[in-house]
């Protein structure tokens, strides 16, 4: 009884050891207030990461308008309609510069005014 639980541990060990050699982690993230969405002509907020890289190592750009900011947190601005904005990001490493995978968003409109109210509630 006591060799079966020892095997049976010695298993259980062995299949965690080899899935988290096998896995492999998230290697960079761009966090929005909104999924995958940028809005047009306005500041969007971001919070751009990457596993295993200092903030202040990461180049950040952007293929549909400017970005900026630094050490994690950054501001982009669109400048049009796009269903495939890119935000590349680049990490300097003793090795060299690291292309990290890119980020992919649609870029959207404010939403309008409805029934000519604008950042009011609505009367009925």
């Amino acid at each position: 009884m006591i060799i079966f639980i020892a095997m049976k541990t010695c298993i259980v060990v062995s299949l965690v050891l080899f899935c988290s050699i096998v896995a492999e982690g998230q290697t960079s993230a761009v966090q929005l207030f909104h999924d995958k969405i940028l809005y047009l002509n306005t500041d969007n907020p971001l919070t751009i990461v990457a596993e295993g890289y200092p903030c202040k190592s990461l180049t950040v750009s952007i293929n549909n308008g400017t970005i900026k900011g630094r050490d994690g947190h950054y501001i982009a601005h669109p400048d049009s309609l796009n269903y495939n904005t890119i935000i590349t990001i680049k990490a300097k490493t003793p090795k060299g510069i690291i292309e990290l995978p890119q980020q992919y968003f649609w870029v959207r409109r404010l939403p309008g005014q409805i029934h000519g109210e604008v950042d009011s509630s609505i009367k009925r």
